[in-house]
């Protein structure tokens, strides 16, 4: 039996955030994903600003990342216990 297990799989998209911060739409995408080791939770922001429904610009990409250890004690921290 192989014990071996692959962290790393799987991406949580959290929420799609219409933001508008200077009168042009944009369009930010919120995921949480795993490290592929596992051992790190990186929260990735993705966003598009859009003129008359047409890309203006690159995307933007921002990366946190936190350990799971210190993502768990955030939680438990802050979370409502359900």
């Amino acid at each position: 039996m192989n014990s071996s297990r692959n962290y790393g799989l799987g991406r949580l998209r959290l929420h799609p955030d219409p933001v508008s911060p200077d009168g042009h739409q944009a369009h930010r995408d919120v995921m949480l994903q795993a490290s592929p080791d596992g051992r790190t939770a990186v929260l990735v922001e993705i966003e598009e600003r859009y003129s008359d429904h047409h890309a203006m610009g690159p995307e933007q990409e921002v990366r946190y990342e936190i350990s799971v250890s210190d993502l768990v004690q955030l939680i438990r921290a802050h979370g409502a216990r359900l």
